[in-house]
């Protein structure tokens, strides 16, 4: 997961609003979310991360699947 950060932080340098990062910002929150005590404050950062995604990428609302 290190790696997928490390990646992540990049991207988001070079190109913060790409529908790619967003997604990938929404999916590394996720998989976080489920690895540790930090629950909540990364459901939180992972709705906005998503709520974001989907409002300047309307049709990337598939990505997220259906419980979002």
């Amino acid at each position: 997961m290190d790696k997928a950060e490390q990646y992540l932080g990049r991207a988001k340098m070079l190109a913060p609003n790409s529908e790619a990062v967003l997604a990938a910002q929404a999916l590394v929150l996720e998989i976080q979310g489920h690895q540790g005590p930090d629950y909540r404050r990364l459901r939180s950062e992972e709705k906005a991360a998503s709520q974001r995604l989907v409002d300047i990428y309307p049709g990337a609302k598939g990505l997220l699947g259906e419980a979002r």
